[in-house]
């Protein structure tokens, strides 16, 4: 609470946190297996990081237990309109896939799609980022349907949504790349588009912190010289990237995958034999670029950064050509928040009162979340994904009962 400037729910992180043993279990009893718990970054150590990730999640376990208890799963079936009757949720109309209105009758409903990272409306409404420093990482086709369902029939919001914003990333590359933790997630040299120096770059430990400093720029460039890429390749990288490339590992792949990306033009990777001529290709006035420069190979020499205290250990010259600039941007794999519920996940109107019939999980709740995703306690976002999903089934069960 107190990371998220106390701008969440007490009661339901409370909830949250008190059911989490048993909601590892509930997961452990179905099989699943975890293959490390991760502290990316600085964070703790409580990142359930499951074998074969989130694929291997439901192909293997979810899916297989739903047909067993004889679920129907409708693909390419959107839902587009919640029925309600007397005041409470009676149905959902969806779209087959050839185009057709097919009215599912139900007693009960639960929203769990996704949040709303691809629909521009919402994400201009509910949160403050610059979309243009912006890469979406996660699963696509986020545009929010549950929440406006939800809002057709009376549902509130508490006003705000933020970006699950996990780090920086080199657009086009996969996290599991080396050129990606080269380029995006190590303490090197970053500069904005005048060419000046604006942090302190071992914010990077704290991967939503770093995104939330990189989003402040209209355009970043991390720059790195040819020990420091020889230094990652052979002695390993500081930070890496969370369970996907772990801290220390040797950036092998790093010399193949940065030649590859030149001969194809990525235009988010730069290479220069000068300083000067580095400064030209991305466009940067060449007498800011290179005092700029000059400062940090001082503060490097003295091992102390008197502008913005970056760890010395940190601090590696930029001296030794080739040079290479990468364009690095936020990485942010889905939204948080945009429907008010209660402790029994029921969705709330704009009095507080709940939607009899009406459930809301996962991505679409409020009150999880202040300004910045809560990285401070790694997988809170599969947690409250978990806990909200099982919590909402476990109550609808019961209002279905009461009826």
């Amino acid at each position: 609470m107190e990371f998220h400037n106390y701008r969440v729910s007490g009661p339901q992180w409370k909830a949250l946190i008190d059911a989490s043993g048993d909601n590892i279990q509930w997961l452990l009893d179905l099989g699943v297996k975890f293959a490390m718990v991760s502290s990316p970054g600085k964070g703790e150590k409580t990142w359930h990081v499951y074998d074969g990730f989130g694929d291997a999640l439901f192909d293997q376990h979810f899916l297989p237990k739903a047909e067993e208890l004889g679920v129907e799963i409708l693909l390419n079936t959107p839902g587009k309109e919640l029925v309600m009757e007397d005041g409470r949720i009676v149905g959902v109309k969806a779209t087959t896939p050839d185009k057709k209105e097919l009215l599912i009758k139900c007693k009960a409903a639960i929203i769990a799609t996704g949040g709303f990272s691809d629909d521009p409306e919402l994400v201009a409404e509910l949160t403050t980022d610059d979309m243009s420093q912006v890469v979406n990482g996660g699963t696509p086709g986020h545009t929010g349907d549950g929440i406006k369902m939800a809002r057709a029939v009376g549902a509130a919001s508490n006003g705000w949504a933020i970006f699950s914003k996990i780090g920086l990333t080199l657009e086009n590359h996969s996290v599991h790349s080396h050129i990606n933790t080269a380029a995006a997630m190590e303490p090197s040299l970053w500069v904005n588009k005048f060419g000046e120096r604006y942090v302190n770059e071992d914010v990077i430990f704290h991967y939503t912190r770093a995104a939330n400093a990189v989003g402040t720029q209209p355009t970043t460039y991390s720059i790195i010289d040819s020990n420091l890429l020889n230094k990652m390749v052979n002695e390993g990288c500081y930070n890496g990237f969370g369970a996907y490339v772990l801290p220390g590992t040797k950036l092998v792949d790093l010399p193949g995958e940065l030649e590859e990306a030149l001969a194809r033009g990525d235009k988010n990777v730069f290479k220069a034999d000068t300083l000067e001529e580095l400064a030209d290709k991305l466009g940067i006035d060449r007498d800011t670029f290179l005092a700029t420069i000059d400062r940090y190979n001082e503060f490097c020499a003295m091992g102390q950064d008197l502008d913005y205290g970056k760890d010395p250990q940190y601090l590696n010259e930029v001296k030794t050509g080739p040079f290479y600039a990468f364009h690095i941007k936020v990485l942010n794999l889905n939204s948080m928040g945009g429907i008010r519920v209660n402790l029994k996940n029921e969705v709330l109107d704009k009095d507080y009162k709940p939607i009899p019939g009406l459930y809301a999980a996962g991505m679409d709740c409020d009150g999880y979340t202040g300004d910045t995703y809560g990285l401070n306690i790694p997988g809170s976002c599969q947690g409250i994904a978990l806990f909200t999903g099982r919590n909402s089934a476990i109550h609808a069960v019961e209002y279905i009962k009461s009826l």
